[in-house]
């Protein structure tokens, strides 16, 4: 692919996440992880540590930017939260999902591929650990899912709940909460959402 090409693509995506009713999803985007943050403290009853809007820098000094990460014995669960509302389409692959609101179809990045970065750069920062690190993609709103067939990683909240229920002490206990908790507090970096934009804008374009 050539370099004009793959900044022809990243740049779409950067529209796609950023430019598109930018107060409008702000708004909406913070309305959803209050919600999950509110069903998360309801429902996981275990010995957990949540970061909610965790950022910090990676290795080339690019701002990353995390819903939540709830902090396990067993695992991590890197979330990516999505309050919108209609039927969603799209498939693991593919870059660009969409829904169609009032007949209008509305196109936006896939999630997993944006949570699977995210988990990338995590794991780097973690890189003296080994750590399983769960992709979890949360709808908050009124989205209807079930065009979505990727069902260990697509979630409403429903289905978060039944997650946040399950047994994980059936899983083996690799993760030294308190330890794991403080070295991430170490990177986190203070990165308001102006300098979040600008600095992805001057590492892609």
């Amino acid at each position: 692919m050539s370099k004009k090409r793959k900044k022809s693509i990243l740049k779409s995506i950067f529209n796609l996440l950023f430019n598109s009713n930018d107060r409008t999803n702000r708004i909406k985007g913070a309305t959803g992880e209050r919600i999950v943050k509110k069903t998360i403290a309801k429902n996981l009853k275990r010995n957990y540590v949540l970061l909610n809007d965790f950022r910090f820098y990676n290795t080339n000094n690019m701002s990353v930017q995390i819903d939540h990460l709830i902090i396990l014995e067993q695992c991590i669960l890197c979330i990516e939260t999505k309050n919108y509302k209609g039927k969603i389409y799209g498939s693991a692959k593919s870059k660009e999902w969409y829904t169609y609101i009032n007949k209008s179809k509305h196109t936006f990045y896939n999630p997993i591929l944006q949570n699977a970065n995210h988990i990338k750069y995590l794991q780097k920062a973690l890189c003296n650990h080994t750590i399983p690190i769960k992709n979890i993609v949360i709808f908050t709103g009124k989205a209807d899912i079930e065009k979505i067939k990727i069902n260990n990683e697509i979630f409403n909240l429903k289905r978060f709940k039944s997650l946040l229920s399950f047994d994980f002490d059936k899983l083996n206990k690799c993760v030294d909460i308190e330890m794991i908790s403080q070295e991430l507090n170490m990177i986190k970096a203070n990165i308001t959402d102006k300098e979040h934009i600008k600095n992805i804008e001057n590492n892609f374009f």
